[in-house]
């Protein structure tokens, strides 16, 4: 079963949209800019494979974002 989740970088707080398949990422797309999340958000994007073993390694450098709040906070910033 196919995930999708919002993530933020810890440090950087680059954003990302992954894809987790079992719980792991198999692939993102990102760092997204704010003017990027829409109503079709985690699904509408072009996921690719490149970034994910990176993200998954560094799993802890990351949290993950309720996708509700991510898309109510850019249209606070709009």
């Amino acid at each position: 079963m196919e995930t999708y989740e919002f993530w933020r970088d810890r440090e950087s707080g680059d954003l990302w949209a992954v894809v987790l398949r079992g719980g792991i990422v198999v692939a993102s797309h990102g760092p997204l800019h704010w003017s990027e999340i829409t109503p079709s958000y985690l699904t509408g994007y072009d996921y690719l494979p490149d970034e994910a073993a990176s993200i998954e390694a560094r799993r802890d450098d990351f949290e993950q974002l309720d996708a509700w709040a991510v898309v109510l906070t850019r249209a606070g910033i709009d």
